[in-house]
Parts: structure tokens; sequence; C-alpha cells
């Protein structure tokens, strides 16, 4: 079998730096996955990639069966009759045993079909290589939802700590306030109003917290993580923290570099190559073939009376076949498979569009999501010290409490936005990286079809050192988009 190319596929950009971070509400016997553990085990244990990978299985009977057509062909035969004496007449005469047997052994082989099974064969090894595209891009989807539903849950999680922080601060101006209150510098409405502010600030962390669990249960479907029958909780948690500086990239090549490299485009070109050779299948129908064959055999003589006397001797010979007219049966066969390239040309083309507008709406997403972030960064130094500065002003009797709780509100804005941000970023440049082809785990395409093509070694996950440089290319198309380096 030829080799298949290899996908060199590898995720360059994303640290891991695990935090170590203890949410309020969490059981301490929980394990703690980070994004790595969180794709290397759903490469092993994904229901639907594993359901996939069959079908490499069945493609190597196809190839089997293909080839099968150039190998010799053995069979062995026999019987074993007996027969009525007055059956035959004269001028014969009737036999002198009316019990017979015969055992042959032939082997046969095809010297010409017209080039009908190194087609076929050709047909097969094309469509194994478009099934192993297609189980890359459901490697690389499965990649791109578990980023999108980890950092989901990084959000969520780090949106719990700012609810809690915020709730922090209310309660202890709700008790500074009751203080004054005793001490009678304060009002009751000073009290009432700083109690209202505290538990408008409790709804959100009660989402953030379900939240968070929605979004663990997710990941563990993607994951293919076994979930216990507790509704409560998930019995895991994610550890790390989100992208913390994005490489940089030349733009430039984006669109080229989607093109030459994404998944589903191979799939299509592989499987227009493999319908070209089903042309020359259905072609070769129409030409001669010829086979040799040769055997030997082994019978009694009806005619002799002893029926233990053995006859032998070999034969050999050449034969051959020619459909002159099958009713045009292999010209309505080569047209439907030429139909069905156009098809997938036709198909390819709109796939590469597609492609091209995700290229520009991540690219789009991804600066957005960076002019976010820089925006915010400084924002909540900003916030901290205009706090600091309310409290101050209000403890020196120049400041009122509607300061202090306005404050304490645009803190906590400015952290969720900040927060948001860093999400938005690093699913922003996932979706960067799967959308221009910028493979994401190490897919071994050179073992045997009867192993497992996902190693079973960790994938690594790797930051990008320096800028990403493609050479210049001409426009690929579906005819040359595959011979291209």
């Amino acid at each position: 079998m030829r080799p298949i190319r290899n996908f060199w596929i590898w995720v360059y950009f994303l640290g891991i730096f695990p935090l170590g971070v203890t949410l309020s509400f969490a059981d301490e016997e929980s394990k703690t996955f980070s994004l790595q553990e969180c794709i290397d085990h759903a490469l092993q244990k994904n229901p639907n990639l594993l359901s996939i990978k069959e079908s490499l299985v069945k493609n190597k009977g196809l190839i089997v069966e293909a080839g099968a057509g150039a190998l010799p062909q053995v069979t062995a035969g026999g019987k074993l009759q007996t027969e009525d004496k007055g059956r035959f007449g004269e001028p014969f005469g009737p036999p002198q045993n009316e019990d017979s047997w015969g055992v042959s052994l032939r082997v046969t082989q095809v010297v010409f079909a017209g080039g009908k099974q190194n087609a076929a064969i050709d047909s097969a090894r094309f469509l194994e290589q478009s099934i192993l595209q297609d189980i890359q891009t459901t490697v690389d989807e499965l990649i791109l939802g578990i980023r999108r539903s980890y950092y989901q849950a990084l959000l969520q999680r780090d949106l719990i700590q700012v609810s809690e922080k915020s709730i922090q601060l209310l309660q202890e101006e709700v008790d500074q306030q009751r203080k004054k209150l005793d001490a009678g510098s304060a009002t009751k409405f000073n009290v009432l109003r700083v109690e209202v502010e505290l538990a408008n600030a409790k709804p959100p962390l009660i989402r953030a917290k379900n939240a968070y669990q929605n979004a663990l249960a997710e990941l563990s479907q993607l994951m293919g993580y076994s979930l216990t029958k507790n509704l409560k909780s998930v019995p895991f948690h994610v550890g790390g923290d989100f992208l913390q500086e994005p490489p940089v990239f030349e733009v430039e090549t984006f669109l080229e570099r989607s093109v030459r490299h994404r998944a589903e485009l191979k799939s299509i070109q592989h499987q227009i190559q493999s319908q070209e050779k089903r042309v020359k299948v259905h072609r070769a129908a129409m030409l001669p073939s010829f086979s040799i064959f040769g055997g030997y055999d082994w019978f009694n003589d009806f005619r002799e009376k002893e029926i233990d006397r053995i006859n032998e001797g070999y034969v050999a010979g050449i034969q051959g076949d020619w459909k002159i007219f099958d009713g045009f049966e292999s010209k309505a066969k080569i047209d439907q498979t030429r139909s069905e390239i156009r098809q997938l040309q036709h198909q390819w083309e709109d796939q590469k569009s597609t492609i091209e507008l995700q290229v520009r709406r991540g690219y789009s997403n991804f600066l957005e999501a960076q002019e976010l972030l820089s925006s915010q960064q400084k924002n909540v130094e900003s916030a901290e010290e205009s706090l600091r500065l309310a409290r101050v002003r209000e403890q020196a009797g120049a400041g009122l409490q509607i300061d202090i709780l306005s404050s304490q509100v645009a803190l906590t804005q400015s952290r969720t936005n900040e927060i948001q941000a860093k999400h938005d970023l690093s699913v922003a440049l996932s979706e960067l990286e799967r959308f221009t082809g910028i493979p994401m785990v190490l897919l071994d395409s050179t073992l045997p079809i009867s192993q497992d093509p996902l190693p079973e070694a960790k994938v690594e996950i790797r930051r990008a050192e320096g800028v990403v440089r493609i050479p210049e290319k001409r426009p690929a198309t579906p005819e040359t988009a595959l011979s291209e380096p």
C-alpha cells in the first residue's frame, strides 16, 4: 500500500499555566483538567471520533477486494455420483460401474483486464485518503469545540470570583454602615441602600455557578467523560488560564493557506481522484480480458468396473472474454461517474468560498477581541484606584456613600469586561487557527489501517515562537490543491 501523506499537525500558540484556583463551591476530591488533558481524553474517548475511525477499517476491505482480482485464484472441486445403468444405450453400452467420482484443482491468473484491477485499487486508496482527511476534519472540529467549552468554563469560573469579590466588598460596606448607624453617624437609609446593592449582587453569582456547571457538562460530553448520576455537579473542574500574549500573524497569506491546508478541501479532491479511477474501471469493462489457467484432475472411468482405479492428468490453457455489446451499461456508468466528478468540483468551489468567509470573519473577530482586551486592561487599575479614593474621601467626610457604591459597581463591571475580553480573544484565536488550516494535533497516517491513527502519546500544546510565514503560491484549484506542498 502506498504511504499516505503525513498530516503534521501541531498547536503553536497556547501555553497552559496551572493556577491552582479553588472555588468556594468546589469538591476537594474532584479532578482538575488542563486544556491539554481535555484534548488527550477526547482523542481517545470521543464517541463520534471513534465511530468515524471505524470507516478506515471498512475501507481496508475495499482495497483488499479491489486487489483480489489481480491475484491468482485457486479453486478445488470434486464430485461423487451414481447413475442408472439403463440410462446409457448403444453404441456406448451400459457402464460397468454406476458410481463415479472426480477431484480437480485449478489455478487461474488474469493477464489482461484493460487496467481494471489497478484502477480499482487506486480508487480505493484515494477513498482511503479522503476518509483520513474526514477524520482530520473531525479531530480539528472536536478540538475547537473543546477549546470553546474549556474557555467558557474558565470564563464562568473567573466570573464567579469577580462576583464573590463584589459581594465581599459590599458585605464590608454593609458592616461598616451598620457600625456607623449604631454610632449615630449614619442613617437607616444608608444601611438599606447598601443592603439592596448586596442583594442585587447575588443573582450574578448564582447564574455564574450554574453556567459553570453547564460548561463543564458540555465539555465532558465532548471529552467522552462518563458523568456520575449526581445532577447537582460535574465531578471535575478546569485549571489554567486564558491566552496571555497572542502570536503575530502575517494576515496576507491567511486565505491562501486555508485553501491549501484545510482537510475539507483535500477530502473532496481525493474523492475526485477516486472517481476518476472509477471511470477507468468502467471503461475497462468494454475491453477484452484474458487469463491463463492450469490444474490437475483425478477421476475414475465409469466404464471400468473397479471404482478405486484412478485416472489423472494435468490441464492448462488460456481463455478470454469480451462483451462486444452490453446494452450501453458501461457507457451509462461512465457518464454517471463523470457527473459525480462535476458535482464534487462544484462542492470544492462552494467549500472554498465558505472557508474564505470563515477566515475573514475569524480574523475580524480576532482584531475586535484584541482591541477590547487592550481597552479594558488599564481600566481595571483605574477602577480599583477610583474605589480607593472614594473610600478615602468618605472617611475624610468629603465623600458620599453613592460614590463608593458607584465605584464598586464600576470595578465589578471593569473586571467582568476584562475577563470577557480574554475569553473572546482566546476563542477568536482558536477559531482563526481552525479556519486558516493551522493544524492542531498530530494524526499519524503512516500507521497500518488496523492501528489507531491517533497516537496514544500526549498531544503537545505549546506557545508560538516567531511569526507565521507562508511562501507565496498561486491560488489553488481542485486540480492543483493537492500538488502543492
